[in-house]
């Protein structure tokens, strides 16, 4: 197992009352960034709606075992969130995160036709009479804008968080015949 390399520590955790040897698992160790780098040791892969890295790790290794060097390759820290959420997972997080099915529906920002997030323009008096636009933003706040852009794009809160989780669907895959050395390496740095 994953952690089976790492070092034991003694912690209490009843303030002193007895003592128990647990893993720390606060020791970290990552890839050299030469390795990261250079792409001729990974295979690139877009991962699929519901995949986990158990099963990635078994599409390429034929074994759920190297999940954590394909997590340590792509810099995850923690797969709950750095990972791609299934397409039912995000909508219920969405939901939680901004209140539930109405309020996911809300503008959280506006792009250009050059998809640029807008973020500033100059506010006007409502009652101002030149080329502007009136805009909501997520947190309630309304802006009404000068000289705006040609065209402007509301885009939903959620939208906006599909975005985020599709641009985590690309990851890189280290290619089988280097597994054993980066297991190897790995042991060997941990236990330090």
């Amino acid at each position: 197992m994953y952690f089976s390399a790492f070092p034991k520590i003694t912690y209490s955790l009843d303030d002193g009352k007895t003592i128990q040897i647990v893993t720390d698992i606060t020791k970290r160790v990552g890839f050299l960034s030469e390795f990261v780098k250079n792409y001729s040791y990974y295979d690139l892969y877009d991962i699929k709606d519901g995949e986990t890295p158990e099963i990635v790790s078994d599409l390429f290794y034929n074994s759920t075992f190297y999940h954590w060097i394909i997590l340590h390759a792509n810099e995850i820290i923690d797969p709950r969130f750095d990972w791609p959420l299934s397409q039912e997972n995000l909508i219920s997080y969405c939901k939680q995160k901004y209140g539930g099915e109405t309020e996911i529906y809300k503008t959280k920002l506006y792009t250009n036709a050059a998809n640029y997030t807008v973020n500033s323009y100059r506010a006007l008096e409502e009652t101002s009479a030149s080329d502007e636009i009136f805009l909501t933003f997520e947190d309630g706040t309304n802006f009404l804008l000068k000289d705006p852009p040609a065209t402007l794009y509301p885009v939903s809160r959620l939208e906006y968080e599909t975005a985020v989780n599709e641009s985590k669907r690309k990851i890189k895959v280290p290619k089988s015949e280097i597994i054993s050395a980066i297991q190897t390496n790995f042991g060997g740095l941990i236990a330090r």
